[in-house]
Order: C-alpha cells, then structure tokens, then sequence
C-alpha cells in the first residue's frame, strides 16, 4: 500500500493480531487441560472451524499484498476480515464457560474499535 498512514494503520492493526493469537494459543492450552464434556456443544470442531474461517481471511489479505491491491481494495479487505472476526469471536464468547469470556470480551472490543477505525479511514478517503 501507498499510503503511508493507511499503510501504519494496518502495521498497527496487525500487531494487534499478534497479540489476539497469543490469547487464543492460552485458552487452547487450558482447554487441553479440561474436560470438554461439558460444554454442549463440540467445542474441537467449533475452534477448527473458526481456526479456518480466520485463516481463509488471512490469505484474503495475503493475496490482496501480493496483487498490489490499492487503498481502498485494501481497506475493503481489512473491513470485511474485521466484521468476520467479531461473528466468529462473539459465537466463542456465546459457547465458552464464564472464565473465558474477559478475554474473548476485550478480543471483540479491540476488534470493534478496528472496524471503527477502518470505516472512519474509508470515508476520509471517498470525500
């Protein structure tokens, strides 16, 4: 990306990433250690099939850094993936037991003020 402060704002945004990824690696950790019988649903096959979703929009943005996509493709992007994360994080938070429900909560906020922030950069940029 061009752009120089959209370009820093998805550096920023990343970083974050980063940070939600390391939460996810600790509550798959404890899950490891729990018994998974009493969640009711199939909390396994729910993780993986969340694990997919996000990875599928990773590669959308993967491919789009590789095509060169412009600012607004990007941003687009960047948009999409966000809202996707929120669904996919707010069903964890709905199936989980209470003790992960802080950090899903926090994931989901970060994840809301991104939207935010996308949106607001996106019509800065079409005035």
């Amino acid at each position: 990306i061009d752009d120089k402060k959209v370009k820093n704002i998805f550096l920023t945004l990343s970083g974050a990433e980063l940070s939600h990824r390391e939460a996810f690696r600790s509550i798959a950790v404890t899950l490891r250690k729990e018994d998974l019988n009493e969640y009711s649903v199939d909390v396994s096959r729910l993780i993986r099939a969340h694990l997919e979703l996000l990875k599928g929009l990773v590669f959308d943005m993967r491919l789009a850094r590789e095509k060169r996509t412009g600012v607004p493709e990007a941003l687009d992007i960047a948009i999409h993936t966000e809202r996707e994360a929120i669904q996919i994080y707010s069903q964890m938070y709905r199936v989980f037991i209470e003790k992960f429900h802080e950090v899903l909560l926090v994931i989901i906020k970060e994840e809301k003020k991104h939207l935010e922030l996308l949106n607001k950069v996106k019509s800065n940029l079409q005035i």
